[in-house]
């Protein structure tokens, strides 16, 4: 089942983030607790994924134990500043939607739809940018 779900990992995110949205909407005051949750469970996950992807490379032997390390370390710094810069950019996204069209559904949908597209933009570029970067790091590490 495990296997299911990395594989298919989309479908459970998605229905895990409508889930909190719907809980912190129906109680406002768990919603700072809720989305805490949801950030610790995007990121484990995260960690998760790279250091079984390390794991694998170590054991096929295309990487040393310092290359494994520094892999994993490198691999959760970016991850983690890439968290920061999107919920960053997605929360003055969302501020500035709400200004827009104030306090009503309407500036609620558009605050989240900014936020999401924002958030999703810092992901396209640095997964653009990592891209890249994981070429030239596996052609030295090799």
């Amino acid at each position: 089942m495990l296997k299911t779900i990395l594989t298919n990992w989309l479908v459970p995110a998605i229905v895990i983030t409508f889930v909190l949205l719907t809980a912190s909407l129906l109680a406002p005051r768990w919603a700072g607790v809720l989305g805490w949750m949801m950030i610790f469970f995007i990121f484990s996950m995260a960690i998760f994924s790279v250091v079984r992807k390390q794991r694998k490379l170590f054991r096929e032997n295309r990487i040393s134990r310092t290359g494994l390390a520094r892999n994993i370390f490198f691999e959760v710094t970016v991850i983690l500043l890439t968290m920061i810069m999107a919920a960053s950019l997605g929360r003055v996204l969302t501020e500035m939607a709400i200004q827009q069209f104030g306090p009503t559904l309407l500036g609620f949908a558009a605050g989240i739809v900014f936020g999401l597209v924002g958030g999703m933009g810092v992901g396209f570029l640095v997964k653009r940018t990592w891209g890249r970067l994981g070429i030239r790091i596996k052609s030295s590490s090799t």
